[in-house]
């Protein structure tokens, strides 16, 4: 899917049984706030829930049966739905019998099955291992990554270096026929991730790694901390690059323009006549993007003093010549303004919502530096230098104004972390009003009652549970 392709599927209904051996869980989501909040105690499953959403939009198929779990089902508005079963293997205690049926919304249903061998598991773990020497194997499933120092189940290895990468097909022939079910099982776990797009925060905010499929060079000498990065850091040089390429679309907008200008004003129908109230309309319209732009600080311009002024121009004294030569640049104008369209829109959103929060500081966008803070006083202050709450809050709302993609499932793992009670009762007003932005279907896991605050109705109890076969017959 590309950044324009709509969301086919939207998740209405989400039914687990078997989690950890123990729990059931069935929930709805919101539909009208878009905001839902799973909420109880420790051990029930709230995170791999979150978890287990991520892994089967997001293609992690290997990450989606690292969890214990008996059955999945997946119900979405438009009719379709789909059902993972797991049993065990009769004649191999270390293989499962894994089912994927799904329905389409007229009701037609398809099912693959794959019998799935742990040991085959752990062989092509330990045939990728041998071919990325920042990998070592540390216990029988757990593994190490020298990079970051990150320990690694054989699900979560398998699920960062999945084989899909073509640098590790060496690693899928070496397992030979004994992979050919878990590539089965692969594609079509891979073919249900095109259905939604899916975005995950999880806990571990303030420090970051490549995203899936980036790769650095390895260098012994960076083992321990050659992948971490301070994600504020990331954010703001992230900003930076977005900056530079929509300033780059307007001065390409605005040299085409400049370039044809004289001969469309020539060229100028004589005969037409200037409707001067909506020119009037267009030109407050331009002063108050610009004004807009020049808050957030993406756009200075001081070639023209009197462009905040324009819509104060007296156009009724101009002659019909006169109104036709600023209609015209007026539309030059607002199609240049529009290239910046794209990060003024989300750069409102973000500022608005993060400043009202912080006190006595300010962030702001800045050409050269991508986001800068600062004092009510003008002081500077390193992003990496705000509290650990404000952190948390930037990263957090970076991520979902500027990352997500629109129509997106978005899973928060305790967006509450490091905050003060006043900022945790207003978080929920913020998730709804960018879920509301951005057609965002937004569900988070969390232990505070002040994220769910008077809003019970968005909240969905995953605290009594208890396991049974028949749970949901």
């Amino acid at each position: 899917m590309t950044d324009s392709d709509p969301r086919k599927w939207r998740l209405q209904e989400v039914a687990i049984l078997g989690l950890f051996g123990r729990y059931n869980h069935r929930f709805t989501l919101d539909r009208d706030d878009r905001v839902t909040i799973l909420h109880g105690p420790n051990g029930v499953g709230k995170t791999a829930m979150l978890r287990l959403l991520y892994a089967v939009f997001a293609g992690r198929t290997f990450q989606l049966f690292a969890t214990r779990f008996s059955e999945l089902s997946l119900s979405f508005d438009s009719g379709e739905s789909v059902r993972i079963r797991r049993d065990a293997s009769l004649e191999d205690p270390t293989a499962e019998h894994i089912v994927v049926q799904s329905s389409d919304s007229l009701g037609l249903e398809t099912s693959t099955e794959a019998f799935v061998d742990a040991k085959v598991l752990t062989k092509f773990a330990s045939s990728i291992a041998r071919r990325l020497p920042w990998l070592e194997r540390i216990d029988d499933e757990v593994w190490i990554d020298r990079r970051s120092a990150e320990r690694l189940t054989t699900g979560e290895l398998l699920s960062k270096f999945d084989g899909s990468d073509p640098d590790l097909r060496p690693a899928r022939i070496g397992i030979g026929e004994q992979i050919k079910p878990l590539l089965k099982l692969h594609g079509i776990v891979q073919e249900l991730s095109r259905s939604v797009s899916v975005h995950i925060i999880e806990t571990q905010r303030l420090l970051s790694k490549p995203r899936r499929g980036e790769r650095r060079p390895y260098r012994e000498e960076d083992e321990g901390d050659s992948e971490v990065r301070t994600t504020v850091l990331e954010c703001a040089e992230e900003l930076k690059k977005r900056i530079a390429v929509s300033l780059s679309r307007y001065a390409t907008e605005s040299q085409r323009r400049d370039q044809s200008f004289p001969f469309r004003l020539l060229n100028l129908a004589q005969q037409s006549r200037v409707d001067t109230a909506k020119l009037q309309r267009q030109l407050s319209d331009i002063g108050d993007k610009r004004r807009q732009l020049a808050e957030i600080g993406l756009l200075v311009d001081k070639t023209e003093p009197y462009a905040e002024s324009l819509e104060r121009l007296d156009l009724a004294s101009a002659d019909d010549a006169q109104r036709r030569v600023i209609e015209l640049y007026a539309g030059d104008t607002a199609g240049k303004l529009a290239a910046l369209d794209e990060v003024l829109q989300v750069a409102r959103l973000f500022f608005g919502v993060v400043n009202t929060r912080f006190r006595h500081k300010q962030l702001a966008l800045d050409r050269e530096r991508g986001l800068i803070a600062n004092t009510i006083e003008q002081d500077s202050i390193r992003l990496d230098a705000l509290s650990s709450g404000e952190q948390h809050q930037l990263v957090l709302f970076f991520d979902l104004i500027f990352r997500v993609r629109p129509g997106s499932m978005v899973l928060i793992d305790e967006p509450e972390l490091s905050l003060h009670i006043s900022w945790q009762k207003s978080m929920l007003d913020s998730l709804i009003e960018i879920a509301a932005a951005k057609s965002l279907d937004i569900v988070i896991a969390t232990h505070s009652p002040y994220i769910v605050g008077s809003r019970v109705e968005l909240m969905r109890d995953l605290g009594s549970s208890e396991y049974s076969e028949d749970a949901f017959l």
